[in-house]
């Protein structure tokens, strides 16, 4: 097999100039479809962010809250610093 003279875009630098311009507009087309496309998506996504990041937020501390009480469980006149730092011994 012959190594492309014309590294690797030689595929388009063989074809006519017509081709060529048939090619290059139809890579622009394709990207002034697909940036509008992706700013869709991404701006249905963020749809409704603020809700569900409050959820995230207030589920996070009440998972924090059971699991201090859990902790506390063991010693009953454990402070917040001596449960803190238990939590950091287990992981």
């Amino acid at each position: 097999m012959e190594k492309d003279k014309n590294g690797a875009f030689g595929w388009l630098l063989s074809r006519s100039g017509e081709r060529k311009r048939e090619f290059v507009l139809s890579m622009i087309l394709a990207a002034l479809i697909t940036v509008p496309l992706g700013a869709v998506c991404y701006a249905l996504m963020m749809f409704g962010y603020e809700e569900n990041y409050k959820r995230t937020v207030n589920a996070t501390k009440a998972l924090n809250a059971v699991t201090t009480e859990y902790i506390r469980l063991g010693k009953q006149s454990a402070t917040d610093s001596e449960i803190e730092e238990a939590a950091k011994r287990c992981g």
